[in-house]
């Protein structure tokens, strides 16, 4: 709801039309009131949220983030995420790493199946978006959850997560790849 009520509406070309969107989806919020009160007990929640942005179709089949970035003219998405990415990157990067290594996040992708998966980095050029990071600056975190997943980062510092199960978890050698095999469930 987050996203139809900001960016997907005939109105995002209008600053003071759009301005009123940003306002009302900030009132719903991207994550449930829940999560915004208990941000550590809620991580998975702001995983999956930012993940569907970045990653998923909409109902009429649009790429979500490329949309978003084709009307993002009078509301910055990079800002309007800011917040709920600094959340990950204080619960799940800092508490390993700390603060003064953990670099912020470009790219979320979040595992939701229990089966097991093979999630490969991903970055805007790749998405379809023009002018945006490629696979060399982008920091990706990816999260497996249950299962045997396959995690492999790219060209930048990527933060690769396994979640439960027997996980292969890898980095290409050019960036930073932080690499934890297992931690808990999140």
């Amino acid at each position: 709801a987050w996203y139809e009520l900001r960016y997907n509406h005939q109105n995002f070309t209008d600053a003071a039309a759009q301005s009123r969107r940003a306002e009302e989806s900030e009132q719903l919020g991207l994550v449930s009131q829940a999560a915004k009160d208990d941000p550590a007990a809620h991580v998975s929640d702001y995983a999956k949220s930012l993940s569907t942005l970045f990653n998923d179709n909409d109902n009429a089949g649009n790429r979500i983030y490329t949309r978003i970035l084709d009307r993002d003219e009078h509301d910055n998405f990079n800002a309007a995420i800011a917040d709920e990415l600094l959340i990950l990157r204080q619960n799940l990067i800092e508490p390993l790493i700390g603060a003064a290594n953990a670099l912020d996040i470009d790219w979320v992708q979040f595992d939701a199946t229990t089966g097991g998966s093979s999630i490969l980095a991903n970055d805007a050029t790749a998405a379809g978006a023009t002018g945006g990071k490629d696979d060399t600056n982008t920091v990706n975190l990816i999260l497996g959850e249950a299962g045997n997943d396959t995690l492999t980062g790219k060209g930048a510092a990527d933060y690769l997560f396994g979640g439960d199960g027997n996980d292969l978890l890898a980095g290409d050698g050019a960036g930073r790849t932080a690499v934890c095999s297992h931690i808990q469930a999140i």
